[in-house]
């Protein structure tokens, strides 16, 4: 009788490759590539230092970054959010002022991103909130927001004059670390200290991002504090009237403002994201003989 030979066994299954991982969109490899040589590789920051300082905000082509009465516009295209959202990446910490909180209820995340400008998973910077007089609202959409071991908890900063014992432990109940810290000759957070206050918290890098009324303080501020890079989007819009960054007639009516001026820029870069123009500089001491 005819022998037969038994039909092959089938092949194994191929393993389990898992879920894919998500890449990084040429947005964003384009914006790390502007990025990162002009931030400081993380580990190899001096721990005794001073945070390395950025400030960063999108006007219109009439140089305005918020509309009358301080009604937020919406300037960035897609390619330079995702800009945005790649130096949040490359940041400890991101600060903002209460009005931003109140009147745009961000996230303050990296969801735009995959990667960090060195190629590390992104993570999203913890959140500091500027408010002298603790009018953060507690249902805020950052008081909500898991961000893991890296992000922490919410830091919401006031002052020894102005704050309400009472909100404090609101907040704190809310899960907010609440800093206090002295106040300058307005009543207003000591920019310095507030800097200090971070950096003696282990963050080593700081993002400002807004709004108008913070923007507007780093610039002018009088209080040591240095801005190391500037980053602003410039959208191809006009709006008409609004707040400028510097000049207008807040500033006019601000005595401490208006006899300061801001840094000297230098080194600086200019690149197209989408429709925008987005400038990086460094700046110098505003002492310091730029040519």
């Amino acid at each position: 009788m005819e022998q037969r030979e038994p039909p092959p066994s089938p092949s194994p299954p191929p393993p389990s490759q898992g879920p894919s991982l998500p890449q990084p969109s040429a947005e964003e490899t384009t914006a790390h590539a502007f990025l990162t040589s002009h931030l400081p590789f993380p580990t190899t920051q001096d721990p005794t230092s001073p945070c390395f300082l950025t400030l960063t905000y999108a006007q219109s082509l009439d140089a305005f970054i918020a509309g009358p009465d301080r009604r937020p516009l919406t300037l960035s295209s897609h390619p330079s959010m995702v800009l945005t959202h790649a130096l949040r990446s490359s940041h400890d910490a991101i600060v903002v002022g209460v009005d931003t909180i109140i009147n745009d209820d961000p996230s303050l995340t990296t969801r735009l991103v995959v990667n960090d400008p060195w190629g590390r998973p992104a993570k999203s910077p913890r959140p500091v909130v500027l408010d002298s007089r603790l009018r953060m609202p507690l249902n805020a959409k950052i008081l909500d927001i898991d961000r893991g071991q890296n992000g922490g908890a919410v830091v919401v900063v006031t002052t020894d004059v102005h704050h309400d014992p009472v909100r404090k432990k609101a907040l704190e109940e809310r899960g907010a670390v609440v800093l206090v810290v002295e106040s300058d000759g307005n009543g207003r957070v000591r920019l310095s200290d507030m800097l200090r206050a971070l950096r003696e918290r282990g963050l080593r890098s700081v993002m400002v991002e807004g709004g108008a009324k913070v923007i507007r303080s780093f610039l002018v501020s009088d209080d040591q504090v240095h801005i190391d890079l500037l980053v602003v989007t410039v959208a191809p819009v006009l709006i008409g009237s609004g707040i400028h960054a510097l000049g207008g007639e807040q500033v006019a009516a601000d005595s401490t403002v208006r006899s300061r001026s801001p840094p000297p820029l230098v080194g600086v870069h200019w690149k197209q994201f989408g429709p925008d123009v987005v400038m990086l500089t460094r700046t110098a001491s505003r002492n310091a003989n730029v040519e």
